[in-house]
């Protein structure tokens, strides 16, 4: 529904992380902003479902509904992501002479535990009040009991992203929406379908 609004909103969500990641000052504010962004568009998939429709005051909804527990996601996906950095540059280090295949099987089989973790949390904040760990850990015990769907879902939004990304990023003007409203119909099909 109102495509002309989800893609507005698309581009205004990679405008704004585009800006702040810009500086590097700001660039860790970005782990921090897209978790209030995604809670925001979780309330205007809710809004279409309630019949109102999305508008593209959603956007910033998660700045007015439950901002500090989708800012404490943020913060610790950032410091996740900080921790993987680490990791993966100290086995690139230990393995410049052996296997170069070993980074690459360390970056996937740390990142997609991470990716588990924080896939649902956003909608489980705004909607449930769980705290930020609650979330975190309810968002990646729902992932590994649905681990084949979400996987292969993973695969076709990594070869979406690919797409998506080679005519100068505007394919994301479409990826976006469909990322997350399927993000929102993956999360009412675990919590709320019989």
């Amino acid at each position: 529904m109102a495509p002309g609004t989800w893609m507005t909103i698309a581009a205004a969500f990679m405008a704004l992380t585009l800006v702040v990641s810009a500086s590097r000052l700001l660039n860790i504010g970005v782990n921090l902003l897209i978790p209030v962004l995604i809670g925001g568009v979780c309330i205007g998939c809710r809004a279409i479902e309630d019949g109102q429709g999305i508008h593209f005051t959603h956007l910033l909804a998660g700045f007015t509904r439950k901002p500090r527990g989708l800012l404490l996601v943020g913060l610790l996906y950032m410091l996740a992501v900080m921790l993987l950095a680490v990791t993966i540059g100290v086995v690139v280090a230990l393995s410049r002479s052996g296997n170069s295949l070993l980074p690459l099987l360390t970056a996937v089989l740390l990142f997609v535990p991470l990716a588990m973790a924080f896939w649902l949390a956003p909608p489980l904040v705004v909607f449930h009040d769980f705290s930020a760990l609650e979330a975190l850990r309810t968002s990646f015990v729902v992932a590994w009991r649905n681990f084949p769907p979400f996987l292969f879902y993973g695969a076709l939004v990594l070869c979406a992203a690919v797409i998506a990304s080679l005519p100068l990023l505007l394919g994301w003007l479409v990826l976006l929406p469909v990322l997350y409203a399927s993000q929102y119909a993956f999360y009412c099909d675990v919590f709320f379908e019989q």
